[in-house]
């Protein structure tokens, strides 16, 4: 046998030794990594779904509970164009007037002197009861 023969025979049981597929792409192939894909896939759907739910909750929680407005009648006061008796008493009556409708309409309507802090939507604007008293 000459060494052209024997390098032969040997690369021949070498490629016989090797494993087959043996270029990179076994792991994606195996068993656990296609278990471990697939639970993966199944957790981030049961993750999804509960998310999906708390979100439903929340968004029922939230419907039930009544808008809230702050009405500031110390600003509505400052507002006012004179301050003369009789205007005062009209931005009054017109201040109760609309407090009535907006308890009608299911708000919640508190004093701003009970509030501690309150986003600016939140508050009844001054010009609102200025146009009542017009």
């Amino acid at each position: 046998m000459n060494t052209n023969e024997s390098l032969n025979t040997t690369k021949v049981e070498d490629q016989a030794k090797a494993p087959p597929n043996s270029n990179g792409n076994d792991n994606q192939n195996s068993p656990i990594f296609m278990w471990t894909y697939g639970l993966i896939i199944i957790a981030l759907a049961i993750f999804v779904f509960n998310l999906k739910n708390k979100v439903n909750d929340l968004s029922a929680e939230l419907s039930m509970r009544p808008p809230v407005i702050v009405i500031d009648y110390t600003n509505i006061v400052k507002s006012l164009p004179d301050s003369t008796p009789e205007t005062t008493e009209k931005a009054l009556l017109a201040t109760k007037e609309l407090l009535t409708r907006l308890k009608d309409a299911g708000y919640v309507v508190l004093n701003s002197q009970s509030v501690a802090t309150a986003p600016d939507d939140n508050f009844v604007p001054s010009s609102l009861i200025n146009e009542y008293i017009k």
